[in-house]
């Protein structure tokens, strides 16, 4: 036998020797890693540390309270358009936070939109082919809380009161307030941007409503209903028993608010 002949068989046993040590290496199991308590973790993208029950942030779509919040016992009735006013000419979007219910609310956030449509001339002659812009405006929660009601409406309150009667509706804006919550700003500065918006915007106002079977305002009705917005103040309630059925709603659709509220209930 050749030289040649025993370096090409020594070639050919190599080459079975490698494809049988592959073969056997494909079917022996892999060791898969484990956490701590023995549990695989081959197939997950979520660490070890990780896994389990998912936090009220991930499987709510909700805001939760911070960290180090009390809550009192006291509810903010936020007023919200007057209806006369607003609807003449505009569109008032009153369902912002609709749907969320029992989330977290920081002072100063948008509660409510007013949209207007405004020729860009007031001129009969020149409004109809001068063309016509959209513009809006936003009011703002005058209070950090937890929303009980989310549905910013028509009530409106004028004289401060620090507990309402018991025929004052409860299907308005409603916000359970820290305990240390600071006086609810003033109508100046919740409503101050719309009513410079209407003042400014005020002559669809002036004619016959697009929307409704309503005359044209004139200037003595126009200052009465700005100045109704004007004085339209928060009101101050007592969260029990008034609002017993939203508070219990809320602990139990949302257990997490259970400590928070135990002091009510």
């Amino acid at each position: 036998m050749t030289t040649f002949e025993l370096l090409v068989g020594f070639a050919t046993i190599g080459s079975f020797a490698i494809a049988f040590l592959s073969f056997r290496a494909s079917k022996t199991p892999k060791a898969e890693p484990i956490d701590a308590e023995g549990r695989t973790t081959v197939g997950s993208d979520v660490p070890p540390q990780d896994v389990g029950e998912l936090d009220f942030a991930s499987e709510s779509p909700v805001t939760p309270i911070p960290v180090g919040v009390t809550l009192g016992d006291k509810v903010v009735i936020v007023p919200g358009f007057q209806q006369r006013l607003f609807t003449h000419a505009g569109r008032p979007d009153e369902e912002i936070w609709w749907g969320k219910e029992y989330s977290w609310i920081k002072r100063g956030q948008v509660i409510g939109r007013y949209h207007m449509t405004i020729p860009n001339s007031n001129e009969d002659y020149f409004r109809h082919f001068m063309g016509k812009k959209e513009k809006s405006v936003d009011v703002r929660s005058p209070v950090s809380g937890l929303i009980l009601h989310s549905h910013f409406n028509d009530f409106i309150h004028w004289p401060e009161q620090e507990n309402a009667p018991e025929e004052l509706p409860i299907a308005a804006f409603a916000i359970l307030v820290p305990d240390d919550e600071p006086k609810p700003d003033s109508a100046e500065h919740m409503f101050g941007d719309l009513i410079r918006f209407m003042m400014d915007n005020k002559g669809p106002l002036f004619r016959h409503s697009p929307y409704w079977s309503l005359e044209p305002m004139d200037d003595e009705l126009f200052e009465q209903l700005i100045e109704m917005q004007k004085n339209a103040t928060c009101l101050v309630t007592n969260a029990m028993p008034r609002y017993q059925d939203y508070l219990e709603e809320a602990r139990t659709k949302y257990p997490y608010l259970r400590p928070y509220l135990k002091h009510l209930l």
